[in-house]
């Protein structure tokens, strides 16, 4: 016989895991599945989007060295074809009997009329070998004298057209800029040079005023010197002033070409330049184009499309969460009450999930037939009950046995 003391000490083995058994980990409800399922759908968009947004970028970034060199080369186009223009009229004064023989009187009135048809010229005039100013559109002060002038030694020397300096003039005290011709005597030999005084100020407006710069472009001429012709905005801020060293590389390169600065006014840009030994003109243009507003309809594009990315997020959220709400939420709060009138016995109740095609609703309709076919059982099981009790109670002595 087995020691009773054996048997009290054995203890019964829990299986493993026994201690958990009422520890359900967390479940992933239904509705955060709907809403996993509609962000990863959005992530095929969104990484389109981004791929587009670096490729869109990097376009646009070659678009606007490309833009900023072209609207470069159209201003010192223009520039050439205003200087081309003065070069002309130096020419065919030049020609003139009247300045060939030094006919101050009827020299000085025939360019005081001239010059009124010609607004981007502040004076016109002639001067000698000795500097001395003998015929202008202007008044001519006693003490006036180019022969310090570097513009006016440098024609003389080569005996060609020569462009100036940034200068204030002497006739007239504001900012101009020199464009020389030497022309022969009557002796044909070099007399002296006829100038005209290009009017910055005019020049300023005109490429202010030129539609194919347009309002994003930052415009700057600048002498030999590297000293500021033109700078469009701002230009009564700048003009006049020199570059730093800084800009030289620019300035003075050996071709045309494209660099990102960070422009006088401390703002970065997309630069096209170009350099001072360009012919025919010899004047540096550069025409940048800042990053805000270069990138202005990039930044619009990429804000729209991850808008409507995001909207379609929360749009497909909230469509989750309605579809959830009515199409799984509601049929399974039926069935749940169903299944708890069912387990009281009630198999009367009915889920009712509706008549549609779904697998929610067959489920409710096959649960309703299977709670039909329970409520039929009981009740033949109820009038089998009455019967028996009904037949124990009409012969009590076949019900004792």
């Amino acid at each position: 016989m087995d020691d009773p003391r054996l048997v009290e000490d054995v203890q019964p083995v829990e299986p493993a895991g026994a201690k958990r058994a009422g520890f359900a980990p967390p479940r992933l409800g239904i509705l955060a599945r709907l809403f996993a399922l509609v962000v990863l759908s959005i992530l095929p968009a969104l990484s389109v989007q981004i791929y587009n947004e670096v490729e869109l970028r990097s376009s646009r970034e070659v678009d606007v060295r490309n833009n900023a060199l072209r609207l470069a080369k159209f201003a010192s186009g223009e520039l050439d074809r205003i200087i081309d223009n003065a070069r002309g009229l130096l020419v065919s004064l030049s020609q003139l009997p009247l300045m060939r023989n030094r006919d101050v009187e009827n020299c000085s009135s025939y360019l005081t009329a001239l010059v009124r048809s010609f607004p981007q010229y502040r004076v016109i005039g002639a001067i000698d070998l000795n500097g001395r100013p003998f015929c202008a559109s202007a008044p001519i002060p006693a003490e006036a004298t180019t022969e310090d002038r570097p513009y006016f030694k440098k024609a003389i020397e080569t005996g060609r057209f020569t462009i100036g300096e940034y200068t204030i003039g002497k006739i007239i005290a504001k900012p101009v800029l020199p464009l020389v011709l030497p022309f022969l005597g009557s002796d044909d030999r070099i007399a002296g040079v006829i100038y005209v005084s290009l009017d910055l100020e005019w020049l300023a407006r005109y490429f202010a005023d030129s539609k194919p710069l347009g309002k994003q472009a930052t415009l700057a001429i600048t002498d030999r010197e590297a000293t500021i012709l033109v700078r469009i905005p701002d230009n009564q801020l700048y003009a006049g002033t020199r570059f730093s060293k800084i800009y030289f590389n620019q300035i003075f390169a050996e071709q045309p070409g494209t660099a990102e600065i960070t422009g006088v006014d401390g703002v970065p840009r997309n630069l096209g330049y170009i350099p001072i030994n360009q012919m025919p003109i010899g004047l540096y243009v550069g025409v940048a184009l800042t990053r805000e507003d270069a990138f202005a309809p990039v930044n619009r594009a990429s804000i729209a499309g991850f808008t409507i990315i995001i909207a379609g997020l929360l749009l497909g959220l909230a469509m989750a969460w309605l579809g959830a709400q009515r199409f799984i939420y509601r049929p399974i709060g039926k069935l749940m009450a169903a299944a708890s009138q069912w387990s009281r016995g009630n198999f009367g109740a009915r889920a009712d999930v509706g008549r549609g095609s779904s697998e929610l609703a067959e489920l409710g309709r096959t649960f309703d037939s299977m709670a039909a076919l329970l409520q039929r059982q009981q009740e033949d099981n109820a009038v089998l009950l009455a019967s028996l009790e009904n037949r124990v109670e009409e012969n009590p002595r076949t019900g004792a046995g």
